[in-house]
């Protein structure tokens, strides 16, 4: 992916509290800072969802081994890197950990994590010197938008900045959800892609070795 020459006004924009839209390893999404409540706000009021908590993409490795609380989702992340499986469309949902204190995570135990191998995040993730929210640009119950002039048709009047760029895939990620006490891991929701198959499989082992 060949980044804009937008790229600074783009961070100047999410660091002001700012909603955009940005394509990323999977579909476009919504993003903001997780610290952001107006933005956060925004987010839940176009979507119509409530008050749910968002996925977070970060490509910090030393950043994403404070968001989860107990060892056995560490020692999960740590294999998960190890074994090539991350950077990559995995979101994994664990306990967090006490220290992380991002609004709309307030009411809820844990956190969602993806590592993404892209090159605009990383790009946000270094300037901002933060994670993003991410989540799907859609109203609830309706499909998700993947295409640029659907996007810029039906939102592009209700978010601060649409950055205009390919996607790196059609489907949303495989999520998984950790459960450290009884160590076991449970699929949230499976694309059915060849490459959530491939993580499917990799993802057993990796359990069973943690244990």
């Amino acid at each position: 992916m060949k980044l804009e020459k937008d790229i600074s006004e783009l961070v100047q924009i999410i660091k002001d509290d700012g909603l955009v839209i940005i394509p990323t390893d999977t579909i476009y999404g919504f993003s903001c800072l997780p610290t952001s409540n107006i933005a956060v706000d925004r987010i839940n009021d176009l979507k119509q969802r409530g008050d749910k908590p968002f996925i977070i993409l970060d490509t910090d490795e030393y950043r994403m081994r404070s968001y989860f609380k107990y060892a056995f989702a560490d020692k999960i992340m740590r294999e998960l890197i190890d074994d090539k499986v991350w950077p990559g469309k995995l979101t994994v949902i664990a306990d967090k950990c006490s220290s992380i204190d991002y609004p709309f995570l307030s009411n809820v135990d844990t956190i969602a994590i993806r590592y993404p191998d892209n090159e605009l995040i990383r790009s946000l993730n270094l300037k901002l010197n933060s994670g993003i929210v991410s989540t799907s640009v859609n109203g609830t119950g309706e499909k998700e938008l993947n295409s640029i002039s659907e996007i810029k048709r039906v939102w592009s009047d209700k978010v601060d900045h649409i950055y205009e760029d390919n996607t790196e895939s059609s489907s949303a990620s495989l999520i998984i959800k950790i459960n450290s006490e009884f160590k076991e891991i449970e699929v949230v929701r499976d694309p059915e892609t060849i490459e959530s198959k491939e993580i499917m499989s990799k993802l057993d082992k990796i359990v069973k070795k943690c244990r």
